[in-house]
């Protein structure tokens, strides 16, 4: 590429999130905490539910007896890996613990992101700057473990 762009600048342009951040409601964060889960630290994962992500990783990776796991994403049943996914957040020991929220518009995904208390991005393959739903998290404040590629 270099040859074809001659003596043009080259400038690395950051991508962004589309998620907006919202501002602090103390009464919606205590109803959207207490409907989701009053008692438990809020392990979250925001993003496309795909073998890639290796969001199953969450199920092993978070502990069932103290943590409530919040899928962001949308599952559908009829997908193989999703029915998987699905299975695992209703099988004990995650039964009662895990809440998946399916399609939410942007500002509803934004009032679910505020309630988190970590955030865990478990792809097997890593991820990067370029990981809006990363970016996302990150807006938030809260703890976001990321896998990154090995070097």
């Amino acid at each position: 590429m270099r040859g074809a762009l001659g003596n043009a600048p080259v400038a690395f342009i950051r991508n962004a999130s589309t998620i907006p951040v919202i501002p602090f409601d103390r009464n919606e964060h205590a109803r959207l905490r207490q409907e989701i889960s009053p008692d438990r630290p809020i392990v979250c994962f925001f993003g496309f539910a795909n073998p890639n992500k290796g969001v199953e990783r969450l199920f092993a990776i978070a502990d069932p007896a103290s943590h409530h796991l919040l899928l962001l994403c949308d599952l559908d049943a009829a997908n193989p890996y999703h029915a998987s996914l699905l299975r695992l957040s209703r099988e004990t020991p995650w039964a009662g613990h895990v809440t998946v929220t399916g399609f939410l518009p942007a500002q509803r995904v934004a009032a679910h992101l505020a309630i988190a208390d970590a955030f865990i991005f478990p792809f097997p393959n890593g991820t990067g700057e370029w990981n809006t739903s990363v970016q996302a998290a990150a807006a938030t404040g809260a703890l976001v473990l990321a896998t990154t590629p090995d070097p």
